[in-house]
């Protein structure tokens, strides 16, 4: 299963569940154990429709976190991601 995550703070939860709402997709969980909480979008259509584009139309910049110094793009993170399927 493709699934797109976003964990923060729990002091970011309004973040979190405002980009669900611009989004239109995906739902907040706050954690019972940690201080934190993560927007998780598991519906495929809303994946590819709604998350790809927008990085497709805001690509990040690497390094990713805990990615070292591999000098993916997001573009090229998208379709490794979608290869897996």
């Amino acid at each position: 299963m493709l699934m797109f995550n976003i964990s923060q703070h729990s002091r970011d939860a309004e973040l979190l569940q405002n980009i669900c709402n611009y989004l239109e997709c995906g739902k907040y969980y706050p954690s019972s154990k940690r201080k934190e909480g993560t927007l998780t979008v598991t519906k495929f259509s809303d994946i590819d429709l709604k998350i790809i584009s927008f990085f497709k139309d805001y690509p990040w910049g690497p390094p990713f976190h805990g990615w070292g110094q591999e000098k993916l793009s997001s573009t090229r993170y998208i379709s490794l991601a979608l290869r897996r399927i």
